[in-house]
């Protein structure tokens, strides 16, 4: 779906307008992407920072060969669990 977005933006605007769009919208297009087990934070990172439209299809390409993703506990995880206790004293 992104990158049938971006191609769209290109092929109907330029590559200009489709760097803006994608990167205004990347949160948006990657929630679906988002589960327990992973999260498509350092996705929306390498889209939002991509300097031109080889680097949007770069960031694509890994997120696709599994490189951009988060794995494990996500920061809703995170805070659902209890605060460590037995932090010692403070000297």
């Amino acid at each position: 779906i992104i990158r049938g977005y971006f191609d769209r933006m290109r092929e109907y605007r330029d590559d200009h307008y489709a760097l803006h769009k994608i990167r205004t919208r990347i949160s948006w297009l990657v929630k679906p992407l988002n589960s327990r087990q992973s999260s498509a934070k350092p996705l929306q990172q390498a889209i939002r920072t991509a300097p031109d439209a080889a680097a949007v299809y770069d960031a694509l390409a890994r997120f696709e060969a599994g490189e951009l993703r988060n794995r494990g506990s996500r920061v809703s995880d995170v805070a659902n669990q209890p605060a460590p206790t037995g932090m010692g004293r403070i000297a």
